[in-house]
């Protein structure tokens, strides 16, 4: 009886389970489009209908609820039957339809269940969020509570328009200044029209001033309030003298945000258009130009600089003031200027000039400035007369002076030929004509002599030089300036306090005044008021500075023996031991100190004799315009002691403690380097009235311009972040060694769809290569699309694990993409991640165990940063300094190619020695710095048949083929024209016009080519040049087929330049090279591209 029972109740189990179960009351819901957005907007008339069909006959006045539910990917909203006391009933057979307000009960925020979000959040913002939508009705039995009905659902989707389209300005634009103020902003609309009948949205115009140099739009517009909020119902808006004005020479952000007035449909962002920035530019003032002195064959020229202009061409010409009307002037002559002043050279004598100057601001036509004319001198030489010293009124040093500059030295004019030093101070040789023998020019020698900033000898003399069988050894008159002292300090104080006697002390007064005490007795109290630094300076005796800190006042002094003329050691002070001074960093020290020890590589220290020992010198850093400072100890010294610079320079000291001294430094410009020196100086044995030195210590300064690097830190799918206060303290910390200041951000978390479920990314098949992994490159381009990208900025993404759980970060070299894997590491071992990785990236440094590196340590784990040590690690070697300083000294990172970057160049052009040859012509003749022109220039100058030149490259790699090359002299402008003719005639297929060039020889010069003048290097690997196939393709690409390759090959750098290659036919190497260097990389113009097109490839 019980199996038979139990088999009957599964067959009925079995026969319910095959048909589905049948409700007495059926139910549809009718949605018109479009769909709405909103809970509010269901109730709308027309929009939705819902039709209850009581198919039970039997069913008579019998009570009921609904209950809706309208169910999302982000939301879920269910009715609250308590909200409902009251039934509804249905009769057999009637059909109940319910419309608009009868409805509207049920789409009640308080009469709603809420999930996924908070009730809070939903009564604050009705619209609902976007994705796919389920809405149904169910009847329940109003006594039970069980449901009675099926259902037909309203399917629907909910999409948010999107944002406007910011136009104009465009991104990084210049607007021009303008009076009265006028700026017109458009913006392309994006939202859809049919969200609902009559939709029109309403635009708020938003702009920010930016504060901060360099800072990224969407961080100004976070930590900023706006400097002006403007509503407008057009999508474009005329910028008046009604609105706010802006400041000229400044940058701003702007963005617009669209939203409905009646909040039935929404925007993306919340309606933000993405921040785009521009520069409202200074108007181009024309330069008021003044002649600052006047020599033979010399003219300087003086202008205050104006913050808008970005360069300067100084224009000459003869002059004639008895001119006439009809005849028309002679053409001008153009240089370019630096900054503030500039010196024409190369002019006739007692000839009147006219110069003005052309001021180049962003806009596109330059201010003139108003001509001025000036008379060159010239001094009448007779046999027998006298030369007298020169009187030099002017003593403000010469910052720099570079080869084929002129200097004037009493009365004579000598060219540079080589020349060593800074800051008013150098040594070389020249050639100077002088007016016997009809104008013979003799070879110079100058060491340790001073130029003040109009190119006049100021102290020292020139010397000619003595050659085998030439008895012309002569001198030109010396200049003396008494008590000469080169002090650094002044220029990187806040504040120089000159005297015109010597200072005899320098003490605190009440109140932190300064009191000091000159060699007669007078005082003198100076309020130091918000000065940090003060430099008192006197013609004689001691020097001072004063450095006032958070801790409290301190006095450093230099003694007069250090404006001694002989500053370098020789061996015999280098042999004598009379104790030793040892450098150490000091607790307060700002920039690097690189000592020597056990492990570290001997390559990166000079090697120099002390007390009779060869020895290692180590390295200390100071950031150009800065200073620093360095602690001296004393070891077995019994006399007296004191400090000096090679170069002759002040050295600021003070005693802290009985055998210890702090030493301040002043940071010398141009990455200049430079020796510290500690002598012992004792009673002279052999000369009483003389004091005998010896060398106890040295220690090599080198200094560094300042720099600044942004990093953004970007967390995918919700890792937990770093503080970017922390990790820019902790960055500074280790960089600043090299003279680095990181500034970090961080944005918010975005999410990207990894394979693997726990959220770890996969960076396990790069194939053993310096390149990104399939998932590495796909979170690349997700973000590229996020609205907060920035193609110029750093990004290093912060995830929490990776399927390879030993790798704790990865950064390609050179690139700027970067990842860190939290996997369980602490805060200060991510931080130590961090700056290990942006080490590689944006440095390019490598491991120091790395076989590749400058300098290989078998060991792995050692105290320097780029090892694989604890965190206390982080020390970084002199050479890497320089490289953190200049990047693009790891010239073969090459083979560290990344496939998905924005850059898409390589550091091999064409092939290995052929890019040495390439960068060694980019050094010296570019922008920047035409040296190898001006070479040219001089060559012919002094002989006008001067055919060839040798190039000046001293690398050990490939040197016997670099020495094949030659600089010609022949006009490369000239010969451009004829081979861009030649290549731009010649049909697709049919070869080019026969040229005729000299082997290995370099042209170079400059091209104008749509108002850029590029500096171009033409290379000929043949004397004649013949069978050169012109290939003609319709994309850029197409020239990496093979057959095209064949004969042409266009390669560029990241930054650089741009080489085209022409090959004859079945050839290996090039026949013809042109080099050109690269423009506006910071607006992303296509140099490559440019060039092609023009050559009409």
């Amino acid at each position: 009886m019980r199996k038979h029972y139990l088999a009957t109740l599964f067959l009925f189990h079995l026969h319910a389970s095959l048909y589905p179960q049948v409700y007495p009351v059926r139910v549809r819901v009718f949605l018109s489009q479009p769909p709405p957005s909103s809970l509010y907007l269901f109730t709308e008339p027309g929009k939705l209908r819902v039709e209850i069909y009581p198919a039970d006959l039997t069913l008579n006045h019998y009570p009921v609820l609904l209950r809706m539910t309208l169910s999302g990917d982000r939301l879920s909203l269910t009715s609250d039957l308590s909200a409902f006391p009251n039934p509804l009933y249905l009769n057999g057979g009637e059909i109940l339809t319910l419309r608009d307000d009868e409805l509207a009960p049920w789409f009640r925020p308080d009469h709603l269940l809420v999930s996924w979000m908070s009730r809070q959040a939903l009564l604050q913002n009705p619209l609902l969020p976007e994705g796919f939508y389920t809405l149904s009705l169910e009847v329940l039995d109003f006594y039970r509570k069980i449901p009675i009905s099926s259902c037909t659902p309203a399917l629907f989707m909910v999409s948010f328009n999107d944002p406007p389209l910011p136009n104009q300005p465009a991104d990084a634009e210049e607007i021009p200044w303008n009076e009265p103020q006028e700026i017109f902003f458009t913006w392309t609309p994006r939202h859809n029209p049919l969200a609902y009948p009559g939709f029109m949205p309403q635009y708020t115009l938003a702009l920010w001033e930016v504060l901060q140099q360099g800072q990224h739009p969407e961080d100004v517009v976070r930590r900023q309030p706006p400097l002006a909020t403007i509503s407008c119902s057009s999508p474009f808006y005329h910028y008046s003298l009604s609105d706010p004005l802006l400041t000229p020479g400044k940058t701003y952000v702007w963005r617009v945000r669209a939203e409905d007035p009646l909040q039935r449909t929404a925007f993306s962002n919340d309606g933000w258009s993405q921040a785009f920035t521009f520069r409202y530019s200074l108007p181009c003032r024309a330069p008021d130009i003044h002649v600052q002195a006047v020599g033979q064959n010399t003219v300087h020229l003086a202008w205050d600089p104006q913050p808008e202009h970005l360069r300067y061409l100084v224009q000459f010409r003869p002059w004639s003031t008895s001119r006439s009307e009809e005849q028309p002037p002679v053409d001008w002559y153009t240089m370019e200027a630096s900054s503030g002043k500039a010196m024409v050279d190369r002019l006739r004598g007692n000839t009147d000039y006219q110069f003005r100057l052309a001021a180049f601001c962003r806009s596109r036509e330059p201010a003139f400035s108003a001509p001025v004319v000036a008379r060159t001198a010239r001094r009448e030489f007779r046999c027998g007369e006298e030369l007298h010293p020169v009187t030099i009124d002017n003593f403000n040093p010469l910052p720099m002076l570079r080869k084929g500059d002129i200097i004037t030295a009493a009365g004579f004019e000598v060219t540079v030929l080589d020349v060593t030093g800074s800051n008013g101070y150098f040594s070389g040789r020249g050639v100077v004509t002088v007016p016997w023998m009809s104008y013979i020019k003799l070879e110079v020698a100058f060491e340790d002599i001073y130029v003040n900033e109009l190119y006049q000898l100021a102290d020292g003399q020139i010397q000619a030089v003595y050659r085998m069988g030439n008895a012309l050894v002569t001198g030109l008159p010396s200049v003396n300036r008494p008590n000469r002292i080169r002090n650094a300090y002044p220029q990187v104080c806040d504040r120089n306090i000159t005297l015109d006697s010597a200072v005899a002390s320098v003490t605190l007064g009440l109140d932190g005044q300064i009191v000091i005490v000159s060699s007669d007795g007078k005082q003198k109290v100076v309020d130091p008021g918000t000065a940090k630094t003060i430099a008192i300076t006197s013609p004689a005796g001691k020097q001072y500075l004063v450095e006032r800190t958070d801790k409290g006042t301190s006095i450093f002094e230099a003694p007069p023996i250090v404006n001694q003329d002989r500053t370098k050691p020789t061996a015999d002070e280098r042999s004598r031991n009379k104790g030793r001074v040892l450098f150490r960093p000091h607790p307060q020290q700002k920039y690097g100190i690189d000592l020597p020890a056990a492990e570290d590589p001997p390559g990166n220290y000079k090697t120099r004799t002390l007390a009779g020992e060869n020895i290692l010198v180590g390295w200390k850093a100071v950031a150009e315009g800065q200073t620093d400072k360095i602690t001296a100890l004393e070891q077995d010294i019994t006399d007296s002691l004191y400090f000096s610079m090679a170069s002759g320079n002040v050295v600021m000291s003070r005693r802290q403690e009985q055998n210890q001294r702090e030493i301040l430094l002043a940071g010398n410009p141009h990455e200049q380097e430079d020796a510290l020196y500690g002598w012992v100086t004792e009673e002279n044995p052999t000369d009483s009235a003389k004091r005998r030195r010896t060398l106890a210590g040295e220690i090599t300064v080198v200094s560094y311009p300042l720099k600044y690097q942004e990093v953004i830190l970007v967390p995918v799918n919700r890792t937990r972040g770093i503080d970017p206060n922390r990790a820019a303290e902790y960055l500074n910390s280790i960089y600043s060694q090299a003279a680095v200041q990181f500034r970090v951000l961080a944005v918010d978390s975005f999410s990207v769809s990894l394979n693997d479920k726990s959220g770890r990314l996969d960076n396990t098949d790069r194939n053993n290569r310096m390149d990104y992994s399939d998932e590495m490159k796909l979170v690349i381009r997700s973000w590229k699309k996020n609205v907060l990208y920035d193609p110029q900025a750093c990004y290093m993404f912060l995830l929490g694990g990776s399927v390879d759980p030993t790798e704790a970060g990865y950064m390609p070299l050179g690139r700027r993409f970067g990842f860190l894997f939290r996997n369980n590491q602490s805060e200060e071992e991510l931080l130590h991640t961090l700056a290990h990785e942006l080490g590689h990236g944006l440095f390019t440094l490598r491991h120091t165990f790395s076989t590749s590196n400058r300098f290989y340590q078998p060991t792995s784990v050692t105290t320097n940063l780029m090892s694989y040590g604890p965190p206390s690690s982080t020390r970084l070697y002199k050479y890497q300094w320089d490289q953190i300083q200049n990047p693009s000294l790891a010239l073969f990172s090459w083979m560290e190619k990344e496939e998905e970057g924005e850059w898409g160049g390589k550091f091999i052009i064409l092939d290995r020695r052929h890019t040495l040859l390439f960068n060694h012509m980019y050094d010296n003749n570019n922008s920047q710095n035409y040296r190898y022109l001006d070479k040219i220039t001089r060559a012919l100058a002094t002989n006008s048949k001067e055919e060839s030149l040798d190039l000046e490259y001293d690398g050990p790699e490939e040197k016997e083929w670099m020495q094949q090359w030659k600089l010609r002299t022949s006009s490369s402008d000239q010969i451009l024209e004829k081979i861009i003719s030649k290549i731009q005639k010649a049909d697709k297929g049919q070869k080019i016009e026969k040229m005729q060039l000299k082997k290995n020889g370099i042209y170079v010069g400059k091209y104008k080519l749509d108002d850029v003048q590029y500096p171009i290097a033409i290379y000929s690997e043949k004397d004649q040049i013949d069978g050169l196939t012109k290939i003609v393709v319709n994309e850029v690409s197409e020239l990496k087929n093979k057959e095209n390759t064949q004969h042409i090959k266009a390669e560029e750098t990241f930054v650089k330049y741009l080489v085209i290659a022409f090959y004859e036919d079945g050839a290996t190497d090039p026949s013809l090279m042109i080099q050109i260097e690269k423009f506006d990389f910071s607006k992303r113009q296509n140099t490559k591209e440019k060039w092609l097109t023009f050559l009409n490839i």
